[in-house]
């Protein structure tokens, strides 16, 4: 099997780490699932070549018996037609799970063999038929016992990307699946992360991307038995699209303004202009990104630009960028 009806790897991880090898798993997984098997209760595919059977089966009802070859055709001897029929189909079928099953093996073992360096998996390379009797297994739970035990560092590391600042400019359902990532990563551990701790983390990074401050007061004002995860996650997503929302409204304002009002001329290095809404709300302009709250964003200061980019570029004077 040359390709899975799932899309094979996304990541390199070169070095395995225990977040990188808990990314890798689980991709590996959905191309394992992708290949169907009526095998082990028939609805994971070939799952049994990525979990180890006591992780197996606590997903799958039956257990996984690996499909053999059945060996050479069968002698029908004095069989009928029919009999002829149904043992020649039986046995086409047996020759295909087993080939199917290989196939799907040997391919997951190149996929891991390519994603991670040699050197961190290169012992269990045989000098004469190198990886050929190597499970795809075999190489993870070697990965897994030597490179991905969780320390008290991976976990800090793990709660510092919590609360890392969130980029306004992206879709907040980045936010929601860092937080899931990081609570898996955390839930293979003796330290899980709790849903109230989540939110908390979380909030640090709204309020760091210097534009949720109305939203976040609304949140903290709630009453303590609605503040569920879910109900933190519909908030905030509901409130980042009032937020985008209005900006456009305000830029599209500040666009048709800019047509009837002659430009000044533009001045180098400008300091972050501002407005202020009525509601009192500040906003800095960006020539690639627009409108926001976060004074260090503006024009002179993108971090991310885009090509033609125009550092001199302010609320008043466009230069054609974002509006």
């Amino acid at each position: 099997m040359d390709t899975f009806p799932h899309p094979v790897l996304t990541v390199i991880i070169g070095q395995p780490t225990p977040q990188a090898l808990q990314v890798l798993k689980s991709e590996l997984v959905a191309n394992a699932m992708s290949v169907p098997s009526t095998r082990g209760g028939g609805n994971h595919g070939h799952l049994c070549l990525i979990l180890p059977p006591d992780e197996l089966t606590i997903i799958t009802a039956e257990p996984f018996e690996v499909p053999v070859h059945p060996g050479p055709p069968p002698n029908h001897g004095a069989a009928t037609n029919a009999q002829i029929h149904a043992a020649d189909t039986a046995y086409s079928y047996l020759i295909a799970e087993a080939k199917e099953y290989t196939s799907t093996r040997n391919a997951l073992r190149a996929l891991i063999l390519a994603a991670v360096d040699a050197d961190y998996y290169n012992i269990l390379k045989d000098p004469t038929f190198g990886y050929a009797n190597v499970t795809p297994l075999d190489i993870l739970e070697h990965l897994q016992t030597t490179y991905g035990r969780i320390t008290a560092k991976h976990l800090e590391k793990n709660r510092e990307a919590l609360k890392a600042t969130w980029n306004p400019d992206d879709a907040i359902a980045t936010l929601w699946t860092r937080i899931r990532d990081c609570k898996a990563f955390a839930a293979r551990s003796a330290e899980p992360i709790s849903d109230s701790t989540a939110m908390l983390l979380t909030l640090e990074a709204l309020t760091a991307s210097g534009v949720m401050a109305p939203y976040i007061n609304e949140w903290r004002r709630r009453d303590p038995a609605e503040q569920s995860y879910t109900n933190f996650v519909a908030h905030f997503t509901r409130a980042n699209k009032v937020r985008v929302d209005e900006l456009t409204t305000l830029t599209a304002g500040f666009h048709s303004a800019n047509l009837a009002v002659p430009a000044p001329a533009p001045q180098p290095r400008p300091a972050p202009a501002q407005i202020t809404t009525a509601a009192g709300i500040k906003l800095y302009y960006c020539w690639t990104h627009g409108l926001g709250r976060n004074v260090d964003h503006t024009s002179h200061n993108c971090k991310n630009p885009a090509p033609g980019h125009q550092t001199t570029a302010t609320i008043t004077n466009i230069m054609g960028g974002n509006n």
